[in-house]
């Protein structure tokens, strides 16, 4: 779902922190769930945002890798994490 935004320097979706493989998405919500920036990574993963170059993307989202889940996903695990 959120494997295919694109790379950026500036932004909390980088080539140390994505979800492009599995141990880096593990990181990265291992990251989300101490509290580091969970906010920056959500808005980075918000809809209206660049994909990947060579990513394959469904005609229907053109060159949009967002999601509008990605809001409550984000939110629900923290809150989770934060409880447990």
């Amino acid at each position: 779902m959120f494997g295919k935004i694109a790379l950026r320097d500036n932004s909390q979706i980088n080539r140390n922190n994505n979800f492009q493989t599995f141990p880096q998405a593990t990181l990265l919500l291992f990251r989300c769930a101490t509290g580091e920036a969970w906010q920056e990574i959500m808005l980075a993963c918000a809809p209206m945002r660049p994909c990947e170059k060579g990513s394959e993307v469904g005609p229907a989202s053109e060159d949009q890798c967002g999601s509008h889940f990605a809001i409550f996903y984000f939110v629900s695990f923290y809150m989770l994490c934060a409880f447990l």
